[in-house]
């Protein structure tokens, strides 16, 4: 992901209540300790690497459908980083990478901390 883009405060709108409920001052910090590897404050570690990775993972979903993020991933299909198709009849067509699901699980959101 661009570092432009996690820093413009546009592409954060309403990440807080997709994932975490927690204020967008405190994701601001989860995406500093993302560019930065910087603590964050009443987190433990394993806590800021875990949140911190889904963090990224929903702003990496928002910029693969940027302009920027389509080209990118139109530049990976062209040099066919994802692979090639292994099955016979498709004849080395190039694939992409899916995801599954649209939103993030309601089972994996993180506690609510007090801030």
């Amino acid at each position: 992901v661009d570092p432009y883009f996690l820093e413009d405060a546009f592409n954060r709108t309403n990440l807080e209540k997709e994932l975490y409920r927690i204020s967008e001052n405190t994701v601001t910090k989860f995406i500093r300790h993302i560019k930065f590897d910087t603590k964050v404050s009443g987190y433990d570690l394993d806590e800021t690497e875990e949140i911190s990775a889904d963090v990224y993972g929903l702003m990496h979903a928002r910029y693969i459908l940027s302009t920027d993020g389509l080209k990118e991933m139109k530049k990976k299909y062209d040099n066919a980083e994802f692979g090639y198709c292994p099955r016979e009849k498709c004849y080395q067509q190039k694939v992409l990478p899916v995801g599954s699901f649209f939103e993030y699980k309601e089972n994996n959101k993180h506690k609510i901390k007090n801030e």
